[in-house]
């Protein structure tokens, strides 16, 4: 429901299956850390930044708790976090978070690595570092 727009549907799916996990067995963090990550992007999509963030940070804490400290998902929740905070102007915390993202994945040697340079390189470039953005250009093609 989500991709095609249907925001309104999806919200109302997203949060029965919150109420339905919330209320489940502690089996089903992780799951429910992923919810929270998915009802987010759905607020950020609809720019309700406040409700999106509050429940990426707690997606992240979750899994914080569940998961290796270096876990690909948690580096792509800090990724996620780092886009919002770069869509509401906030600079500095959008790069604080996309090199969290970018420490993790580093360690793994993650795919994903070349996407969180990337990211981190467009920030700078907006910011007119374009010095350090093309390194890290450079770093997210090779």
């Amino acid at each position: 429901k989500f991709k095609k727009g249907e925001f309104a549907e999806a919200e109302v799916f997203l949060k029965r299956a919150r109420k339905l996990l919330e209320e489940s067995s502690e089996s089903n963090y992780l799951l429910l850390a992923t919810l929270y990550s998915n009802l987010a992007t759905l607020y950020q999509s609809q720019s309700k930044s406040f409700l999106a963030e509050t429940l990426f940070l707690k997606s992240i804490e979750m899994k914080e708790k569940c998961l290796p400290i270096n876990h690909p998902e948690i580096a792509t929740s800090y990724n996620n976090l780092a886009l919002l905070h770069q869509d509401k102007g906030k600079s500095f915390e959008a790069e604080i978070n996309f090199q969290k993202s970018i420490e993790i994945w580093e360690k793994s040697n993650h795919p994903d690595l070349s996407k969180g340079l990337n990211n981190l390189a467009l920030l700078f470039y907006k910011q007119g570092n374009s010095f350090e953005a093309e390194s890290l250009f450079q770093r997210s093609i090779q």
